[in-house]
This record gives C-alpha cells, structure tokens and sequence, in this order.
C-alpha cells in the first residue's frame, strides 16, 4: 500500500507539472493536451485531474478548461524548482547528456525534499559564481585554475578515485597505484605524487610530472635505463630512479 501511494504522489505531481507548463503557452488546459503531452489516455487524465481537485490543486469542469489553484501553482512551482535544479546539476556540473539528466531528474524530483533542494539551488548558484570549480571537475587541467587569482592547484592535484577524507567512505578502497618503472611500452599511466629528495621532485614537476598528468612509456633501454616517456607532447628520458619515485595510476587498455 505505501508503494502504491508513493506512486500515486510521484504521478500527480507529473500531472501538477504538466499544467503548468501548459499554461504558460496555451490559452486553455485540456485534458487532451494533457494526454497527448504525457503521453497517457483520456481516462487517466480524468482521475489524476479528479484527484488533483479533491486536493484542492485544481479547478475543472467535465469537458471543460482545467485551471490550476493558488496551493496548486505554488506546489507545481515547487515540483519544477527541484526539477530544474536536479537537471541543471547533473547536465551542467557532472556533465550528464542533457536528455539523459532531464529524464532522471523526472524522477528523482519526487524524493529530494525542500531542505535538499534549497541546499542544491545554493551550490548551484556557488558554482555560477565560480566556475573554474566546475571545469577543473569536467577538464581536470594541468595548469592552476582562476579561483584565489591563479594560484588555485585543485584541478591539477584532483585524481579520479584516489580516496580522501571526503570520498573515504564513497570509495573505502584505494585504487592500486605502481610506479612509472613498471609500466610497461605503450601503456599510459596518471601521476598520483612524486617521491624523492625536493630537488629531483621540483627538476620532475619543471619537467611535467605533476599530480594528475597523464604520461605514456614509449621505449625502454635493452639494460631498462633509460626509458624514453611522453609527457605533455614532449618525450624525454627517464632514468629507472627517477621512474620508480614517480607513484602512477596504470590506464587501462594502454589508453
């Protein structure tokens, strides 16, 4: 019984939707735009609209024009705020095929409560304030985002799926890391951090070998020192101690 409720509510809250949407294009709403709109039969309409009355969201007349109520354009507006605040961040910020975010943020719209939509529309309007955020996040980068005037270094350190304090609990276990000495001919790898004396750790970070970079081994010497790598379109050789203090993220696939 409480599957069939939650249903019910999710569905009229489509419906409450639906109007007004109509309603801002269209002179009057009938319940054959409605169907045709939702993609539902007359008679499914008929009761959703019946029971969108009862609530007092609505005022109809049979065959006649449906009109939202003043409760029910303040519950409709709701429904789309938290609609469009739902697409927006998984379209915008996690970078969500937009068809795809608008289909799921249909349905998740009816779980989200006002509380989490108020603190959603507040991050939104953070990141319109700060976009450098977002593009580090869609575009990691290897040079220092905008935020704090260039010195920001959150979109070169950020490394996908390296746990931290935040994502701990998200992903408990470390993804396995190995060192740029055994990776083998081909295969790219991500730089996590870079060991060593400070002098050598500086000479590799000048040299490109920063958190985040991706770097691809293209030969190894017959003895396996050098190796020869490419980092950031340039290639360079690479001593087997210098490779084994640079701590790598092997890509799969060679990639």
């Amino acid at each position: 019984m409480v599957e069939t409720t939650t249903l019910l509510t999710s569905s009229l809250e489509d419906y409450l939707e639906v109007i007004a949407e109509l309603a801002e294009t269209e002179k009057e709403v009938r319940g054959s735009m409605i169907a045709d709109r939702m993609g539902v039969k007359r008679p499914s309409v008929t009761y959703a609209i019946h029971l969108l009355s009862e609530k007092g969201f609505v005022e109809y007349t049979p065959y006649g024009p449906i009109c939202l109520t003043e409760e029910g354009k303040k519950e409709a507006a709701e429904v789309r705020r938290r609609h469009a605040a739902l697409r927006i961040f998984l379209s915008d910020i996690l970078g969500v095929e937009k068809n795809k975010a608008a289909s799921f943020a249909c349905k998740m719209e009816h779980v989200i409560d006002d509380e989490i939509t108020s603190r959603l529309v507040e991050f939104l309007d953070f990141i319109e304030h700060c976009p450098s955020l977002t593009q580090g996040f869609l575009q990691p980068s290897t040079e220092p985002c905008e935020l704090s005037g260039g010195e920001c270094t959150c979109c070169q350190e950020r490394v996908p799926h390296v746990k931290t304090p935040l994502t701990e609990e998200i992903f408990p276990l470390k993804v396995p890391t190995s060192t740029l000495d055994k990776i083998l001919v081909g295969q790219s790898a991500i730089v996590v951090q870079v060991h060593g004396n400070e002098r050598r750790r500086h000479l590799l970070a000048e040299l490109g070998f920063t958190r985040n970079t991706t770097v691809q081994v293209i030969r190894v010497a017959p003895l396996g020192d050098p190796a020869e790598v490419e980092v950031r379109g340039t290639r360079l050789s690479l001593s087997r101690k210098d490779a084994a203090n640079i701590e790598v993220i092997p890509c799969k696939n060679g990639f």
